[in-house]
């Protein structure tokens, strides 16, 4: 039976890991670079084991960490199979006992009476269907805010790891979703959106046009970003305002971030423009 620290790690598990190194990155306990390697050493993980060595050093709320999965244990035998078993041991030393006493030879001395055998409980019905989880606690997994760098962070490694690099056509961040264009499957000239709520789901497939190459998710500096998301209202002179969304793609040739910023209550917005390692490239501001 394998051991816990062996035990292969599922997806759920993964993203688990993923939600608490989040509160440890939110808390301070891990700087930047630290919760980057530490998520993308989860994203890989195998073993339970490997996970578990990420986080055993975080405090860590007891809220959320009582809400996570862990994989089952190895379910006892079925009391009808041990029934099963008894069963057959008593049959073979029945058989055991009628052929010695076949055998040629002095009649063997009669044998003591066995103990009476208390008979086992009857074994309760199945609960109704309807009732058959109701104790189980639900699994509760914080959602990725993509307005945000740690959240961004998210979203690169669950979308390398769903296709096999980080190129789009383009990218725009809302918060609890998010929408990505890139290159069809096997068709070159088209390219096919997806929606992304925690998982991609595909959309529509159309023609691609303009040469604009792709935009590398990964080549964008979260760090940089993480410091314009905090000063972007200031920056774009939007008192009050928050950030509508986030868009990464190539604009007049250039690899462009845009961070989108609005002020519901005046109507005021502006937005600011940067180059992936986060230099400032544009600054459009209320007019």
């Amino acid at each position: 039976m394998a051991s816990r620290n062996t035990t292969r790690a599922r997806d759920i598990d993964r993203s688990n890991t993923c939600t608490l190194l989040d509160a440890g990155y939110g808390e301070g306990q891990l700087d930047f670079d630290e919760h980057k390697s530490r998520t993308a050493a989860a994203m890989s993980a195998r073993t339970l084991g490997e996970l578990e060595s990420l986080v055993t050093d975080l405090q860590l709320p007891t809220a959320l960490t009582d809400t996570l999965t862990v994989p089952n244990r190895p379910a006892p035998p079925r009391r009808g199979a041990l029934l099963a078993g008894v069963a057959a041991v008593v049959v073979v030393v029945g058989a055991v006992t009628l052929v010695l006493v076949n055998q040629d030879g002095p009649d063997p001395a009669p044998a003591a009476a066995a103990p009476a055998v208390a008979p086992l409980a009857p074994i309760p019905p199945a609960p109704p269907a309807s009732d058959k989880y109701a104790d189980v606690a639900p699994v509760v997994i914080a959602p990725i805010d993509t307005l945000t760098a740690a959240g961004i962070e998210q979203f690169i490694t669950k979308y390398r790891a769903k296709f096999g690099d980080t190129l789009v056509y383009d990218a725009y961040f809302y918060g609890d979703y998010a929408g990505v264009t890139r290159m069809a499957p096997g068709q070159p000239g088209n390219e096919q959106d997806y929606s992304f709520r925690g998982g991609f789901e595909p959309d529509s497939v159309t023609s691609h046009t303009g040469d604009e190459p792709p935009f590398d998710l990964a080549s964008v500096d979260l760090g940089a970003l993480a410091g314009h998301l905090l000063g972007a209202a200031e920056s774009v002179q939007v008192p009050g305002g928050t950030i509508s969304h986030i868009g990464m793609q190539f604009e007049e040739g250039d690899p462009t971030v845009s961070i989108y910023v609005n002020n519901e209550k005046t109507g005021a917005s502006g937005y600011l423009e940067l180059s992936p390692t986060g230099e400032v490239t544009r600054v459009s501001t209320p007019s």
